[in-house]
């Protein structure tokens, strides 16, 4: 590569690391004292002994945090360094996906796009290590899609995200459900002509990706203190070993966001679901069969969202940031109709 080359990669990833040490610095403004609880978090998945048992799963993090302690740092620099270099690979993978879909300028967009959700989805008092990576899961995985990697990719990508949180399960999801649509619009119903790859990489994968999500919380969990340090957990139907179901809660906190006014602003978080819902649809009802799978991925995510996690806590729709920051761009991008004109 030639000097204007690397002067452009090395302004990309200079201003990813700024970007990402400002969000920290609004991210210690904002948490305060609330960063300890965030670390003891991840230290206690790794003793064994998380909040709950889903936690036990979500070990890639705290390993990352657990080896950049090793080497010097306190936990708590550990964290900081943990989420900054997170937050600045989301950002320059963000980059790489503007720039696909729009060119430099694009890729200018869906990077500061994502540092804007990501300031919009903190939340007191909750930020946890693992959070991080589910948004460098997502960048990479809309990166993945928008240059029609092979199968393998995903595969390999949803294998190293499920020992991070299961949501990976998603991509599971979007493999199945494209497989099916690309091997129907390609050869209808003619089932020995089919490609499998994608489809039986995801259906294969996402239960293996399960079994080893219930392995790891069997194996390592001694056991979860959650209901010793909080309170609120006694009522029925609110903690259980496999999900916690919040389905109701969050039905009656929507309703009271959109009719009660309110100067944190709520009825944002389910306008947020809404818009990535929206945008997939309108993506659908242009390329059909092409995003079927996207579609697919962003509804049952909105659907597991309002089911088992605690809305309010608005650092639960991180999963979505990297999509929500490219949707102008995937909306008005040109290379979903080359596919259909080259079909």
């Amino acid at each position: 590569m030639d000097r204007t080359a690397w002067a452009r990669i090395i302004a990309v990833g200079a201003a990813a690391l700024l970007f990402s040490v400002a969000e920290f610095r609004l991210v210690s403004f904002l948490f305060m004292d609330q960063i300890l609880p965030n670390v003891q978090a991840a230290a206690g998945v790794l003793d064994g002994l998380p909040h709950w048992r889903v936690y036990q799963s979500r070990v890639l993090g705290p390993l990352v945090m657990a080896a950049i302690h090793g080497v010097g740092p306190s936990w708590i620099n550990a964290y900081y360094i943990t989420g900054i270099g997170g937050l600045t690979a989301t950002a320059l993978v963000m980059f790489r996906v503007g720039q696909r879909l729009g060119d430099a300028a694009g890729g200018w967009a869906a990077m500061l796009g994502l540092f804007v959700l990501f300031a919009l989805f903190l939340s007191r008092p909750w930020l946890y290590v693992w959070d991080f990576f589910v948004l460098l899961v997502g960048a990479v995985f809309l990166l993945l899609v928008v240059r029609r990697a092979s199968w393998w990719a995903f595969l390999a990508l949803m294998a190293v995200a499920f020992f991070n949180h299961e949501s990976a399960l998603f991509i599971a999801i979007w493999m199945a459900v494209q497989g099916l649509a690309d091997n129907w619009a390609r050869w209808r119903l003619d089932w020995r002509r089919w490609e499998w790859g994608l489809l039986g990489g995801g259906v294969l994968g996402g239960i293996a990706g399960l079994e080893l999500v219930e392995l790891l919380r069997t194996l390592l969990l001694k056991r979860e203190i959650g209901p010793e340090i909080f309170g609120d957990v006694s009522r029925i139907g609110d903690h259980g070993d496999q999900i916690h179901i919040k389905l109701l809660d969050n039905l009656q906190a929507t309703a009271t966001w959109f009719t009660h006014a309110d100067y944190a602003f709520n009825l944002l978080i389910p306008l947020a679901l809404l818009a990535a819902v929206a945008v997939a649809a309108v993506l659908l009802a242009r390329h059909r069969l092409k995003m079927l799978g996207v579609a697919a991925y962003i509804a049952t995510q909105a659907a597991a969202l309002y089911i088992a996690a605690v809305l309010a806590e608005t650092r639960v729709l991180l999963q979505l940031a990297p999509f929500l920051a490219a949707a102008p761009l995937l909306l008005t991008w040109s290379g979903w109709r080359d596919d259909e004109a080259s079909s």
